[in-house]
């Protein structure tokens, strides 16, 4: 609950996602510059990115 800079709380998500165990998290990981890399917007627009690919892979798999 405190008041932080934006970017202060993505360099602490940075900080932990790289804390986490390489043989346990290998893609996450790899993909700590793309998830936390550009700035609000470009994160932002990633994160809608994500949310997207992940539906239409529901829906592939669902025959709809």
């Amino acid at each position: 609950g405190e008041d932080l800079p934006p970017e202060e709380i993505v360099q602490m998500l940075r900080g932990y996602v790289s804390s986490l165990p390489d043989d346990q998290f290998p893609n996450t990981k790899g993909a700590i510059d793309l998830l936390f890399g550009g700035d609000d917007d470009e994160r932002f627009e990633f994160g809608l990115e994500m949310v997207m690919r992940g539906l239409e892979t529901y829906a592939a798999t669902s025959g709809t």
